[in-house]
């Protein structure tokens, strides 16, 4: 194997119990309905039916993290109609891995709006989720693999697969700190012309930051759906191991900029981040100018889009 997971850092070994009980739907259910904050402001009938195959498609543990991350539906709405309108132009992209996208629900729905689907890997390192992406797959282009990061890595090397499209859906950090291990693995399975997105959550070199973020997070958008003993049980139970992993802002987009020519901040969410990243220029810029700008809900966005890395300059 060329990656090996580090047990003693992995918080998603110490939290496996949680995460399968998560999955199966014992714990942490959305009690709110879950719904977009611009379907009925925008008439796409794709962006309407993506999003609701993003929610009624999907198991317990994706609901969850709808549930969790402000306006997170409406950003990967976002992406994948700019994924479509991008590959009706020309083959943009043929194949696209889902980094830990729990039961696939992103993928397949991206599957469903595509005029000619693309060969699309979900992997989880919880079996839990493969059930629902077996219930709700209608498409033989939609693959899951049930195992970590670094095992489907080392799958996909052995295969010598590669992908035009990667996107890391907030796994890295529970295998420890070393990013650039991380992205160095997803940056050898991107084809040549390949793009990347970073979901991450990170810290802030500012703590007081941080804190503000993560209370803005729990008791303006979490309380929508879950109870306050719910919040506080998460919060103590899962999130302080959880948060062992996490970088700063400032270390992430260092850690990009060493390993891509091109990145930029896409989306912001309290103590959640987006970043695009590639060395194909060309593809940067157009992905760029096709997903506009992204919509968040004011309380929630700390940051604004912006590049960082553009060839050879730095703008900041």
């Amino acid at each position: 194997m060329e990656a090996e997971i580090n047990n003693d850092l992995s918080a998603m070994i110490k939290l496996k119990e949680n995460f399968k009980d998560l999955a199966e739907g014992n714990i942490q259910i959305p009690k709110g309905k879950l719904n977009s904050r611009i379907k009925n402001c925008i008439d796409d009938k794709v962006l309407s039916l993506y999003q609701d195959l993003l929610i009624n498609d999907s198991g317990p543990l994706f609901k969850h993290f709808l549930a969790s991350i402000p306006n997170i539906l409406e950003e990967l709405s976002r992406i994948s109609i700019s994924l479509k309108k991008l590959n009706e132009s020309d083959d943009f992209l043929c194949s696209y891995w889902e980094i830990e996208a729990f039961d696939g629900t992103n993928g397949r729905a991206l599957n469903k709006i595509l005029k000619t689907e693309i060969n699309i890997l979900t992997n989880s390192p919880n079996f839990s989720n493969k059930k629902y992406f077996i219930n709700y797959n209608s498409s033989g282009k939609n693959y899951f693999e049930f195992g970590t990061f670094f095992e489907i890595y080392d799958l996909m090397f052995q295969k010598k697969q590669f992908f035009d499209f990667i996107y890391e859906m907030a796994a890295f950090q529970f295998y420890g700190r070393d990013r650039y291990e991380h992205v160095s693995l997803v940056k050898k399975r991107l084809a040549k012309r390949g793009i990347a997105i970073f979901l991450e959550k990170l810290m802030n070199s500012d703590e007081n930051e941080f804190i503000l973020q993560e209370d803005t997070k729990d008791w303006i958008y979490k309380k929508r759906f879950f109870s306050e003993e719910e919040i506080i049980w998460k919060r103590k139970f899962m999130l302080e191991d959880m948060h062992k992993g996490l970088l700063t802002k400032n270390e992430f987009e260092i850690t990009l900029c060493s390993l891509f020519e091109n990145v930029a901040l896409i989306w912001n969410s309290t103590n959640f981040y987006e970043y695009l990243a590639t060395n194909d220029t060309e593809k940067f810029d157009r992905f760029l100018c096709e997903i506009g700008d992204p919509y968040i809900e004011t309380v929630f966005q700390f940051y604004m889009p912006v590049l960082i890395k553009r060839g050879a300059n730095v703008y900041k």
